[in-house]
């Protein structure tokens, strides 16, 4: 039988409901390395029960779940996002729940809603490692498996002991995980390689004769000479003393917390003291980002915030929420990945233009900080129709359409699969197809699961001269870095020290197997903002670098062309500037 991510049970609709139940945490100290949230629904949220499983997946009437909702401790006060997470545009909470319900149904041997260990263990839909799962071939490995993973030692499977069965332990038992951080913090800034680059004499602050340098000094990193730079472009050609940006673990609070339960507001409260108040009593000059927030926080308007005012941290309006998709790619009538603004409160609206959208990202600029938020979905790449072609034709010597077991070599295998595990039907014969599934549900509590990581960004000047925020600075941002850098110059002594660099933080929602480490949340760079497929085709042809404008290294035409269509006299060539139908 196979199981994946793609096929949930029909969702209830209740476009009411707009809370979460049965979400506790068991945290008491300070905010820890990572937060995680149950994801159990209203009619599953007891994993440990005793009631049998159903046909039917648990969720099957479940209201619309609430968003997930992070604090992220940001320079100058928390900013509350809301997260509404979705696959194949359902509700991820209802494809996970039926990823167990469905396993728990196939492990049942006896029918009785039961699902003991011993019957998983010794299922032919298990013992080969169909799932992802430790094979379970001897009576050692079975064994193995029901001590580790058997946490409550009642024989039973529960609900929250599948994920991680499932998974091998890299994974976990929700379907949402936060994980922050707050390596970065400070160093974005002081010790930013961009800024130390600029920083000539080295006296830690960039004079009026550094700032106006900047171009030059910049373009110097630019190894290619293709008029871009990237963050790594500084990294690997640092020869700066104490240029070293390995990371570092501190002290105190990381940079958000996801809200899950009533049990967790002595966390909250103690990182917002550290944080806002050195360690005092939250007054309300403490965010001074966001005032309004501590106002309707102050209940009793006594001008501090005790730990009840905090717990409404849970019902308060979000200053930013956003929808975000991610897609198995197996229904082309289903949505693929998005990333897409719900609303901005108010008070941030009221600082200026603060939100852009991008198909992967979403930039939050405020004054005493920058926050990118993006997606990466490395589960969606998944092709397991073409990888099962690739190693079919390789073993299908004689070209009879099907595998025979002597045409398969086990211990050389790509699939890390034993023939069995291939052949569902015993029937001798492995198709094509059944490679496919076989590969597709090996994968399938992987593409239930999704996580996100929180913490501030390794250079906040980098951050700040990238101004369309797509990762990387093009040739007009290199050419207008000083004054870029004159307009960080908060107190006006025309001298920028580091601690008038706005902070930089992100957020990133990634999907996929967590073995790939740091590099799950290493996501693609956001196509420029500026770039227009329907512009010219000798507009896209002379953009040598894709950057959506074209420098005069690029324009292949006279200088008399170039001023000609440079119409605001930038020293570039914009789409706007151009003519569907011009020329050069």
């Amino acid at each position: 039988m196979a199981v994946g991510c793609s096929s949930p049970p029909p969702l209830g609709e209740n476009p009411t409901a707009d809370t979460k139940k049965d979400r506790t945490v068991s945290e008491t100290a300070p905010v820890d390395d990572e937060t995680k949230v149950d994801p159990a629904l209203p009619n599953a949220a007891d994993t440990n029960a005793s009631t049998a499983h159903s046909d039917t997946a648990p969720n099957t009437a479940a209201p619309v779940p609430a968003p997930e909702r992070i604090v992220l401790f940001a320079p100058g006060g928390p900013l509350i996002i809301d997260i509404y997470l979705t696959i194949d545009g359902r509700p991820y909470e209802v494809v996970f729940e039926s990823l167990i319900d469905d396993v728990l149904k196939t492990a049942d041997s006896d029918g009785n809603g039961r699902t003991m260990w011993s019957e998983l263990t010794t299922s032919p839909h298990f013992v080969y490692g169909q799932f992802g799962n430790m094979p379970l071939t001897s009576d050692a490995q079975r064994y193995q498996a029901i001590q580790a993973y058997d946490v409550n030692r009642d024989g039973r499977v529960d609900r929250n002991e599948v994920p991680r069965f499932l998974t091998r332990n890299m994974g976990n038992s929700r379907a949402f995980t936060l994980r922050a951080t707050n390596q970065y913090r400070g160093d974005n800034q002081y010790q930013s390689l961009v800024r130390r680059l600029l920083d000539a004499d080295e006296d830690g602050r960039l004079s009026p004769d550094e700032v106006s340098a900047a171009p030059l000094r910049l373009k110097s990193h630019d190894a290619d000479d293709d008029e871009l730079l990237f963050w790594t472009d500084f990294q690997a050609t640092s020869n700066l003393a104490g240029g070293d940006t390995a990371l570092r673990r501190r002290s105190g609070p990381n940079a958000a917390v996801l809200l899950e339960g009533n049990n967790q507001w002595p966390s909250l409260l103690y990182a917002l003291e550290e944080l806002y108040a050195y360690g005092g009593v939250l007054q309300a000059d403490s965010f001074p980002l966001v005032p309004k927030l501590f106002q309707r926080l102050d209940a009793n308007a006594d001008g501090k915030l005790d730990r009840e005012e905090v717990a409404a941290f849970g019902t308060t309006e979000p200053h930013l929420a956003i929808d975000v998709g991610f897609g198995d790619g197996d229904d082309p009538e289903a949505p693929g990945q998005t990333l897409l603004v719900k609303s901005v409160a108010a008070e941030l609206q009221t600082l200026g233009d603060v939100v852009s959208d991008r198909p992967s990202r979403i930039s939050l600029a405020l004054p005493s900080v920058k926050v990118e938020i993006a997606v990466n979905d490395a589960a969606a790449g998944d092709d397991f129709e073409s990888q099962a072609q690739s190693q079919f034709a390789a073993y299908d010597v004689d070209g009879n359409g099907y595998l025979e077991q002597h045409e398969f070599p086990e211990e050389e295998s790509g699939l890390a699969a034993s023939f069995a595990a291939l052949d569902p039907d015993g029937d001798g014969k492995v198709y094509a197809a059944d490679v496919a599934a076989f590969l597709k549900q090996q994968r399938a509590a992987i593409r239930c699961q999704i996580y996100a990581r929180a913490g501030d960004t390794e250079d906040a000047l980098f951050t700040a001269l990238d101004s369309d925020s797509d990762g990387r600075l093009n040739a007009r941002e290199i050419t207008t870095a000083a004054n870029r850098l004159q307009s960080l110059d908060r107190n006006g002594d025309g001298v920028i020290l580091a601690e008038e660099i706005s902070g930089s933080m992100s957020v990133v929602i990634a999907r996929g197997d967590m073995q790939r480490g740091d590099a799950l949340f290493n996501v693609p760079l956001a196509a420029s903002s500026i770039a227009s497929p329907d512009a010219p085709r000798w507009f896209l042809r002379m953009d040598a670098n894709g950057d959506g404008v074209i420098s005069p290294r690029e324009f292949l035409g006279t200088t008399a062309q170039f001023q000609q269509l440079d119409a605001d006299s930038d020293g570039f060539i914009d789409r706007e500037e151009t003519q569907a139908d011009s020329q050069p």
